[in-house]
Parts: structure tokens; C-alpha cells; sequence
């Protein structure tokens, strides 16, 4: 229960298609719905950068020494902020500070890095929160939670949809990839390679990177220092690069074979061609708000899990909350976890784009 509980909710940096402050934004009104004192701040840019140079922090300063029942945030920047005597800023609030990972947490490995107080986390995927706690041990509690979906307002019965089948989801470009696997160096880029071709993405890309012998891509006393959680964060490109691969393989491959016409919402998409296939149509994406919209007048929702071995996508829950039948590579058992009122057995046909 969190009725007459306090809770501050932090937005320091944008997810693509402002999800992240989107997503804040549901937390803070379902702990309001709940009775609890929500104060919501907004500190992003507007990218995922987040908390530039020319960010006011001022703001914070007025919640030193306030107490909460807990502080949220999305991918937070927050553990970054340090005061002028060299203490965490977070420190100086009385609260249980949660970041929410919505990637793996490679990603984040100089923000979980902070030993904080009273650092806790939440994982949407069951083999981050392994590795959270595995590497991460100064962090208190890991959960595992999925982000749950949100209902459309237009409520368009399934039978009058003018969607047939939606993709959402953006591509990036090879050359962007290409780019960033060369960006560290020759070694690295040599171990790259390894890793993908050593890495089944039916398996976290931790279990493929253990099976490498790293000595021979080790160039500099500074890498011979390295922590595994630091090689994995050096290595971001080659889950971009798979993660890229099979989204790019999944689309044609149901566009080809399915005899379905295919609308896909977000970008970077033109330079493969696909839209020149007679049964693909595009739409431009927009913010996420508006995007769930599109998700309600849409009869099939085609999803390509983002390497959570042991998770589920957003685009699964809220798919499952407008009705829409998925088509997906989720893993099984993760969907059998969804909590009640998630009848995803109705829902999904499956499929195994990997």
C-alpha cells in the first residue's frame, strides 16, 4: 500500500519517442491514483543525454534533507550528481532511491557504479536483474518488473481497425553500427567481431562474452585492469549491431512470408528498401502517447524482442491491453510470468525471428 506515502519522481533523461517521460508520468499518476504525495520533476534536455551543461540542478537543492518513501527514475543520471563536499547528492535525501533499467544494464554501468546508500533498482528482464546483482552488489534490492501497457482512448473495436498488422519499432543505420563498432580501436573491434559471432542472442551476450578468452585483445595496462561489467559497457556496439540484424531479418521475413500487409511506425527504415514491397506502407512516428493510439487501431502488433532473453517489451503488454494479437519471439516463459489480467495466451501466435 502506498497510500500517504511521499515519493519523488525524476525525469533526467529522454528515451526515444519521449517513453521515458511518458512512463514517469503513468508511475506518478498510479501512486497518486493510490492515494500517495507524488512531486514530479523534469530535468532532460529532451534527449537521452540528458542533464547537460546547461541544466538548472538548482531545482534539487530545496530536497536536501527532506525524507521520501522513494525517489524513481528511468535510466537515471541522477547517481552522477555530486555535491560540493564530494558527497552523492542523493545521499542528502532521506529515500530509497529505484532506477528503472529499461536496457541491459551495460549500458548503465557508470550510473549502477555509485555506491549510494540506499540504491535500489528495478530490471525488466530476469537475466539483467542476475547481473545487476551479480556485478552491482552494493545495490540493495533488484526487482524484476515488466513495464506494464497502457490502453488506447480511441477503444476501436478489433473488427474495425484500419491496421492490419503494425510494426513499431526504428532501425538504425548500418553505417551508424559500422561506425561504432570501429570507435575504440582495433582490439576492440577484433573482440567485437568474436563476440558476435561467438553470441547466440537466444542467450544473454554476458554467457557468449565468458566464453571468449580476452587475453589476445587485451593492447594496454589500463585493459588489463578492466571488470567484466567494464568490458561489456566497451562492447554496447555489438548489441546494437545484433539487436539491429535481427529486427532487420524479422520484418522481411514476415513481409515475405506471411502474405500480410505490414504498416511500419519509425524511422530509418528507407534505406533498406523495404518500402518499395507492394504490402509494406509506412506511417511517421510520433511521441509515445500518440503512438499507443496507433496501437489501438492495429488488429496485429509484429514484435521483435531487443535481446531480453528473459523479458518483455512494452510493445507485448501494451498490445495485450488494446486487444491486439502479438506476433513475437518473446521468451515463452517470460509471458507465462505476466501477472494476472494479462491474457496473453488468447493473444499471441509466436513466431521465432532470431
Amino acid at each position: 500500500m502506498v497510500a500517504g506515502k511521499k515519493y519523488l519522481v525524476v525525469t533526467t533523461r529522454e528515451l526515444c519517442y519521449f517513453s521515458g517521460s511518458f512512463f514517469l508520468e503513468r508511475i506518478a499518476e498510479a501512486l497518486s491514483e493510490e492515494g500517495a504525495d507524488v512531486e514530479s520533476l523534469y530535468l532532460s534536455d529532451g534527449t537521452s543525454k540528458g542533464l547537460t551543461d546547461g541544466a538548472d540542478f538548482s531545482v534539487l537543492e530545496r530536497f536536501e534533507g527532506q525524507s521520501f518513501d522513494g525517489i524513481i527514475d528511468i535510466n537515471s543520471k541522477l547517481p552522477y550528481l555530486i555535491a560540493d563536499d564530494d558527497e552523492p547528492f542523493l545521499d542528502k535525501i532521506d529515500a530509497p532511491f529505484f532506477n528503472i533499467i529499461l536496457d541491459h544494464p551495460l549500458y548503465h554501468h557508470p550510473g549502477l557504479s555509485f555506491k549510494l546508500k540506499n540504491y535500489h533498482a528495478i530490471a525488466i528482464d530476469k537475466f539483467h536483474k542476475k547481473y545487476i546483482e551479480g556485478y552491482y552488489p552494493h545495490i540493495r534490492s533488484v526487482k524484476y518488473l515488466p513495464i506494464p501497457g497502457t490502453k488506447s482512448a480511441c477503444d476501436i473495436p478489433v473488427s474495425k481497425r484500419s491496421i492490419d498488422v503494425l510494426f513499431p519499432g526504428t532501425l538504425l543505420s548500418d553505417a551508424l553500427i559500422d561506425e561504432e563498432l570501429h570507435r575504440q580501436g582495433e582490439n576492440i573491434y577484433a573482440l567485437s567481431m568474436a563476440l558476435i559471432e561467438e553470441w547466440n542472442p537466444l542467450i544473454p551476450m554476458e554467457e557468449a562474452l565468458r566464453n571468449i578468452d580476452l587475453t589476445p585483445f587485451i593492447t594496454t595496462e589500463e585493459e588489463e585492469r578492466y571488470t567484466f561489467p567494464e568490458w561489456m559497457n566497451r562492447l554496447y556496439a555489438v548489441d546494437r549491431y545484433v539487436r539491429n540484424e535481427k529486427r532487420k531479418k524479422a520484418v522481411f521475413d514476415f513481409v515475405k512470408t506471411s502474405g500480410r500487409g505490414l504498416t511500419i511506425m519509425g524511422e530509418g527504415w528507407e534505406e533498406t528498401g523495404i518500402y518499395d514491397l507492394k504490402n509494406v506502407k509506412k506511417i511517421e512516428p510520433r511521441p509515445m502517447g500518440d503512438a499507443i493510439e496507433i496501437f489501438g487501431d492495429s488488429k496485429t502488433i509484429l514484435d521483435v524482442n531487443p535481446l531480453f532473453s528473459y523479458g518483455v517489451h512494452d510493445r507485448v503488454t501494451t498490445a495485450l491491453v488494446n486487444n491486439c494479437e502479438i506476433i513475437t519471439d518473446a521468451n515463452p516463459d517470460a509471458l507465462a510470468e505476466l501477472p494476472d489480467g494479462y491474457d496473453w495466451r488468447d493473444y499471441v501466435s509466436g513466431g521465432r525471428f532470431l
